[in-house]
């Protein structure tokens, strides 16, 4: 992620920080009110940001602000309390971002709130073929390193079975997975 690790440099970096829930939905809720999941009681994705719960994006609304959200999922739509405009439809970075873009193109300098999601680094990690083709066998030269690291540092329960599932498979998911990486990197860019 060579742009982000370069907005990192330039910014504020928060190198100690802990998500209130490994789901998208309930992290973002949580994100928007402040709330840990158990009082904004969105516990999966999916579910919806109940009525009586301000939110963030009310507070910008409130100071007169446009708020506008563009989502790469669909299940998020919950979250679309408080803003005027709040596009989720499920697809790729470089749809979403486009999107957000055009909009601000034709904004006509209105203070705004914009929030812009996007789920690319998830599975399936189906990015463009040439962020595949730079990450390809990325791993294979560390391969030893990153298998040790796995079981021994980080002492993982459960490391990737490499007889049942092969190396090369376990290696090209990761290929995938950073080229999905590497490919929201320069759609943020």
């Amino acid at each position: 992620s060579p742009f982000i690790d370069s907005l990192a440099e330039k910014g504020i970096l928060f190198e100690k920080t802990v998500s209130s829930c490994s789901h998208t939905a309930p992290s973002h809720a949580s994100i928007f009110t402040s709330l840990h999941p158990v009082q904004h009681k969105v516990l999966r994705n999916g579910q919806i940001l109940h009525n009586s719960i301000f939110t963030m994006a009310e507070m910008f609304k409130k100071g007169g602000y446009d708020t506008i959200a563009f989502s790469s999922v669909g299940f998020l739509k919950g979250m679309s309390k408080g803003f005027r405009l709040f596009n989720g439809e499920t697809r790729t970075a470089d749809k979403t971002i486009d999107r957000s873009i055009g909009w601000l193109k034709r904004n006509n300098n209105k203070e705004f709130f914009m929030w812009i999601h996007l789920f690319d680094p998830h599975t399936p990690y189906e990015a463009p073929e040439k962020y595949v083709n730079t990450m390809n066998n990325k791993f294979q030269e560390r391969k030893e390193y990153l298998f040790d690291y796995w079981k021994e540092t980080q002492k993982l329960p459960v490391v990737p079975d490499r007889k049942k599932y092969g190396e090369k498979h376990i290696i090209k998911r990761l290929n995938n997975y950073d080229a999905e990486i590497l490919f929201t990197d320069d759609e943020i860019k």
